[in-house]
Order: C-alpha cells, then structure tokens, then sequence
C-alpha cells in the first residue's frame, strides 16, 4: 500500500470517528430538534439538487411546495423513471448513461 492510499484511508477514518460522533449526540435530541435538524437537511439537499441537476429543478418547480419541505411531499423515484432520465438527474455533467 503506497503513502497516496494510507493518507486515504487515514482521512476515511477520520470523517468516520467524526460522523460517529455526530450521531452520538444526535441520540440525546428531542424529537422537535431531530426534526428541525432533517427538514434543514432536506432543505439544504434540494437547494443542492435544483442548482446542479436539471431533472429536480423542473421537478421541484412544477411541483410547486411551499417550505418547510417534507419528504412525504415528493414522488418515488422508482428505476425506471431514473434510467429515463438519468442524464437530467446527474449532478456531475460528466456522468452520461451512455
């Protein structure tokens, strides 16, 4: 294993033991401060998908829901509906299902 694959994985650990610790205090949440905390989530992951992914930014204005955001609000994305879109779903213009 070369030094390029040891720093990797030391910084995998690292994000790991962080993300562990994260959820430890987010055990010790009240329910309205669990909830608060997924809906800014939510919020902060459709903010990301309308500006980098043409399919939800179409999906998101056609469907037209006011904020707070619910997860319950939008559809299920089943797989088909994925590969027929999936050039407008990708947030990495790189990525082409072809």
């Amino acid at each position: 294993m070369g030094q390029l694959d040891t720093l990797r994985r030391l910084g995998d650990l690292a994000r790991a033991v962080a993300y562990r610790q994260a959820l430890i205090r987010h055990e010790r949440w009240s329910r309205a401060r669990l909830e608060e905390f997924q809906r800014r989530q939510l919020t902060r992951l459709l903010g990301s998908l309308t500006k980098e992914s043409p399919y939800y930014r179409k999906l998101l204005s056609a469907l037209n829901i006011p904020e707070p955001f619910k997860l319950q609000d939008f559809p299920v994305m089943d797989k088909q509906i994925h590969m027929q879109h999936f050039d407008e779903l990708v947030t990495d213009p790189r990525l082409r299902l072809s």
